[in-house]
Parts: C-alpha cells; structure tokens; sequence
C-alpha cells in the first residue's frame, strides 16, 4: 500500500513550520515537477451532514409498473476527536506489471462508533395503469461503518467498454431496520429488526472486528460489464465467481439481536435473535435489463 501522511502527523508540521521564519519559495525545474507523484491521495470528511427533500428513488419494470422510495432523509452524526485523523481516503494504487491501477476509496476507521448514519425513506407501488399505493416507509437507525471501502480498475490490456472492476469490503452495526406501516413518524404498527450485525468471521463463525470482503480486485473482483442477452439486446450483468480462487469465497456472519412485531390490534411480539454464524457468496450473478 502506498504511504500516506496522516492529518495529525501533517497539522503539527504546519504549526512547527509557523514558527520558523519565513522562506523565500524557489521555482521548481520542469526535472523536479515530473517526479512530483500525488501519492498521498486526497482526504476528505463529513461535518454535520444532512440531506432531506423530494429526492427519490425509482425502479421501473418493463411493464411500467414502479417501485418508488420517496422523500428521502439521510444524516450523519460526526466524531469530533477524530474529524481529521480519521478520514475517507481516496486514492489510486499503481500494481505495474501491465495491470491497471486501482482506484480506492477506504471509509473511515470509526473505532468509536459515533459515526452513525441515520435515513428514512416513503415506499410505494404503482401498478402498471393503476394508482398509486403507499406501503409505509422504511427507517434505518444508528448505522455503523467501520472500515472497508470500495475498489475498482479495469481488466489489464482490455481497453475501454469491456467492463469495470470492483471489490466491496464491509463492517457494519445497525442499530434498528424498520418497515412501518403508517409512516416513518408512527412505529406503532412496525416490523423491527434490531441490533443487525455484519462482518467478517473465522473457521469458527466468531466476529473478527475486521470487514468482510464481498469481492476484491486483486484476489477475485467483481465485474460490471454489458453483455448480450442472447436475443439480440444488451443487458449490465455483475458477476462475481470465487471458485477460481485458491482460497475461496471470504467468510461472513450475520446477527440480528432481536425481530420484532408492533402492533395496535394485538401488541408487541418479540421473537429473540437470528443468527448466521458463517455464510459465503461463491457465485453472483446479476442482470439488468433495460426497460422499452
């Protein structure tokens, strides 16, 4: 991995340099601007972030039924002691070798957990022809990201249009994920799943404080690529295969703390805790088509 200079580290240097005299700035020869790299990428952080409005989310079937998810509020609580050493990297790995580099943008460590992203947003459905019916909204509550990030490139030597490279790497708690039926204000006829938990696990199925690797470019990425539906269309097709990969499939665990049913008729059923204590993704396979 290449080198990069924490914030911490780079503020103190700033404040030392502010106590030395000032120095004239020399003009740097075109020799010394060609060896300049931007390796240290590019930090950045998020304070006090809030997004709410007529934003929405649709999927249209070819039919032209719709899923909508409407009025979406999204939000973030920050960490105030660690705002500058704990960023959002995004930066570019150059592998040589004639592979391609690879782009990444790694989240923030957030050993504290104060994090926590918090989102709510109005379902719907409208039948191809027909009116629309709202079903709800669904609120998602206290959402931890530890770690992880995202990675893509390209295929070596395979030019532009033949796909995108992608690897996933996720730790997450969720503090609570709610269907409710009346709107996201009244949880009093709700379906709750609380206390979500997902990571990586070893052999034993126990929770390795480390972020699951869904796909990686280096070991086996996923690919995102337009391919022929065999009827003369197109169709985007993501695809992930671990079995080529001599170490297969990276492990995971899914815990769910509590399901619970909310209910004005008949009350409150709680149904206890899920676990799955290892599970793998071998093989992916996923194709869009698009509408008429």
């Amino acid at each position: 991995m290449l080198s990069r200079l924490p914030f911490a580290l780079l503020g103190m240097f700033l404040a030392l340099c502010g106590q030395a005299p000032a120095l004239a700035m020399e003009a740097l020869s075109e020799r010394d601007l060609a060896a300049v790299q931007g390796r240290d990428g590019f930090y950045f952080n998020l304070q006090n972030f809030s997004l709410s409005g007529q934003l929405s989310l649709t999927y249209r079937s070819p039919d032209g039924s719709t899923l909508k998810l409407g009025d979406l509020a999204l939000s973030r609580s920050d960490d105030p002691d660690h705002l500058l050493d704990d960023p959002y990297a995004l930066w570019i790995q150059r592998r040589g070798n004639g592979l391609a580099d690879v782009l990444h943008l790694d989240l923030p460590q957030n050993a504290a957990g104060l994090q926590r992203w918090q989102a709510a947003a109005d379902l719907s459905v409208t039948p191809a022809g027909g009116n629309t019916q709202a079903l709800g909204a669904l609120v998602v509550q206290d959402l931890a990201l530890y770690g992880g990030g995202v990675q893509m490139s390209t295929e070596p030597g395979s030019g532009s249009g033949s796909g995108v490279l992608l690897g996933v790497a996720l730790r997450a708690d969720l503090g609570a994920l709610s269907w409710r039926a009346r709107g996201r204000d009244d949880g009093s006829e709700a379906l709750t799943l609380s206390g979500i938990h997902l990571g990586a696990v070893d052999d034993n199925g126990n929770f390795t404080q480390q972020p699951w690797a869904l796909a990686d470019v280096t070991s086996q990425p996923a690919v995102l690529q337009v391919i022929g539906d065999g009827q003369g269309g197109q169709v985007l097709q993501l695809k992930v295969d671990w079995s080529s990969a001599e170490a297969g499939a990276a492990k995971a665990g899914l815990l769910i703390d509590n399901v619970r049913f909310d209910s004005n008729v008949n009350g409150a059923m709680d149904l206890g805790s899920s676990r799955i204590s290892s599970f793998q993704i071998n093989y992916l396979d996923m194709r869009l088509r698009p509408g008429n």
